[in-house]
């Protein structure tokens, strides 16, 4: 099964400030030859510094909105 559970609207971090920030990580993880497994990593922490946290509060919206959706698929697949 596969269960996709994008952000709220309420949560969501303005699209254009998502996608500069976006491209600017990619080109600066090219720029600094961050490879592989680092690159995750490295655009996280860019986004957090280059967002003023703002990519950290949505984050923690997805974890906590996730947490809540499995919990309600858990229940209904216990038949609760």
């Amino acid at each position: 099964m596969v269960v996709a559970n994008p952000v709220a609207p309420a949560e969501q971090m303005d699209p254009a400030v998502h996608s500069r920030v976006l491209r600017e990580a990619i080109s600066a993880a090219e720029s600094a030859g961050v490879r592989g497994k680092d690159i995750t990593p490295y655009v996280l922490r860019y986004f957090h510094e280059h967002t003023g946290g703002e990519s950290l509060r949505v984050n923690v919206a997805l974890a906590l909105q996730n947490a809540r959706l499995a919990a309600r698929i858990a229940a209904a697949a216990a038949g609760r």
